[in-house]
């Protein structure tokens, strides 16, 4: 009898001390989540000012600032998000990418038909990522 209530304790203790694991678990996975999502905003950031500035910069000026937005696209690129923060990642991704080539086709004397359209797009993508990162956040809640 003495046994069987030895078992039976000893499994009750390892249930407890998975429960608590799992939790330990989760709780790691949504810190790792919050640090992308920081990440994200954080490429967000560096994308807006290397706008502003190629905004202000004559034409035959722009290659320094499309080449800093280029690179702010291969960090993302190379920037591993974990979970829902993969989404707005992506998407920002996305939208510096079309950022740098309406300032190419700008430096290029595209038609403004074009360079207006990849603005807007890029517009898009910036939008679509503030909801991917409030749907992201409202997970982790």
């Amino acid at each position: 009898m003495k046994i069987l209530i030895g078992i039976i304790l000893a499994m009750l203790l390892a249930g407890v001390g998975y429960s608590q694991y799992q939790k330990a678990e989760q709780e790691k996975h949504r810190a790792e989540i919050r640090e992308s999502l920081s990440e994200v905003r954080g490429f967000f950031r560096r994308i807006d000012d290397a706008n502003k500035l190629a905004a202000s910069t004559s034409r035959v000026a722009l290659s320094g600032p499309v080449k800093d937005l280029q690179q702010i696209g291969r960090d993302i690129k190379a920037f591993k998000a974990k979970g829902c923060a993969a989404e707005p990642a992506a998407l920002a991704e996305e939208a510096v990418r079309l950022i740098s080539e309406a300032y190419m086709e700008f430096m290029r004397n595209g038609t403004q038909e074009r360079i207006d359209h990849l603005f807007r797009e890029a517009a898009l993508k910036v939008e679509e990522n503030a909801r991917a990162l409030h749907a992201c956040e409202a997970t982790l809640k």
